[in-house]
C-alpha cells in the first residue's frame, strides 16, 4: 500500500471511530413504561481505541492490518465516578485472552470512550492468593484474592456480602 492509500485508509478508520463514539443513542419507541431499551449497545468491541487495535507505523504495518483483534466487550460493572458514568468491562481478544478496561460517558447512555490504557492489576505471589470454589449450584466458581497488608489500615475494613441465587431459588452468600 502506498503512502497515499495508507493515509486515506487511516483517515477513514479514524472518522468511522469518531462517528461511533459521538453517535447519539435513542430509546426504542416500544417500551414497557418501567425501563427504556436503547437502539444501540453502549459499549462494543468497536469502541476500543484504535491505538490498541492498530499499529499506525507505515513501515511495520504497511497494510494497516489489525494487530490486536478484539472479539467482545462484556461483563460490565457501572458506577458514577467524578461526575461521569464509568464502566469496568472485560475485553476479550481474538485469542480468547481477556483484560479489564474502563470506559466513561457523561450521561451513561452514549459517547462512551475507553481510557488510554487497560487496567493494570498487581501481580500477586501464590502465597498471597486464596481460591475458593463453590460447587453444587448453577453458578460460576468464585475466585478471591487477598493481598497481604504491610501495615494495618487506618480505618476498620468493611466487608460486603454479595448474595447469589441458587438453581433451586434459595440464596447463598459468597
Amino acid at each position: 500500500m502506498n503512502q497515499t492509500n495508507f493515509a486515506k485508509k487511516l483517515k477513514q478508520l479514524k472518522e468511522q471511530h469518531r462517528r461511533l463514539l459521538t453517535r447519539k443513542n435513542r430509546p426504542q419507541k416500544s417500551g414497557n413504561g418501567i425501563f427504556d431499551r436503547y437502539e444501540n449497545p453502549v459499549l462494543t468491541a468497536e469502541h476500543t481505541p484504535l491505538t490498541w487495535r492498530y499499529d499506525f507505523d507505515r513501515v511495520s504495518n504497511p497494510h494497516l492490518m489489525t494487530r490486536l483483534g478484539v472479539n467482545s466487550v462484556f461483563n460490565v460493572g457501572a458506577m458514577e465516578f467524578g461526575g461521569k458514568i464509568v464502566l469496568m468491562a472485560r475485553v476479550e481478544g481474538w485469542d480468547r485472552k481477556s483484560f479489564f478496561a474502563v470506559a466513561e460517558s457523561k450521561n451513561g447512555v452514549d459517547n462512551f470512550q475507553f481510557w488510554d490504557y487497560p487496567v493494570r492489576m498487581p501481580e500477586l505471589e501464590a502465597a498471597e492468593t486464596r481460591t475458593a470454589g463453590f460447587t453444587g449450584f448453577f453458578a460460576p466458581n468464585a475466585t478471591m484474592t487477598k493481598s497481604r497488608a504491610t501495615s494495618p489500615p487506618p480505618l476498620r475494613a468493611v466487608a460486603l456480602r454479595v448474595r447469589r441465587t441458587c438453581s433451586n431459588g434459595s440464596a447463598w452468600p459468597i
